[in-house]
């Protein structure tokens, strides 16, 4: 059963300035397939939360986005 991502709203801002970020400096190419693979990141999420990687705080999950983008979620 899939579960329903509940975004923070400080969450939902980020993601918005990140969007600009990419925007601004990035081709339009390179940002479409940066959140192509972060929309499908968020669906895998969504069929499988125990996907990403335990850290040391208990509910805290890290899924890789890229080589150097995360994302932390709490389960």
């Amino acid at each position: 059963m899939e579960k329903a991502i509940i975004w923070k709203r400080r969450a939902s801002q980020q993601i918005l300035e990140i969007e600009g970020y990419l925007l601004e400096n990035f081709s339009p190419n390179e940002v479409y397939r940066f959140l192509d693979k972060l929309y499908r990141k968020l669906e895998m999420l969504q069929k499988y939360p125990e996907i990403g990687q335990r850290t040391r705080f208990k509910s805290i999950r890290r899924l890789r986005i890229g080589r150097r983008v995360s994302l932390f979620y709490r389960v």
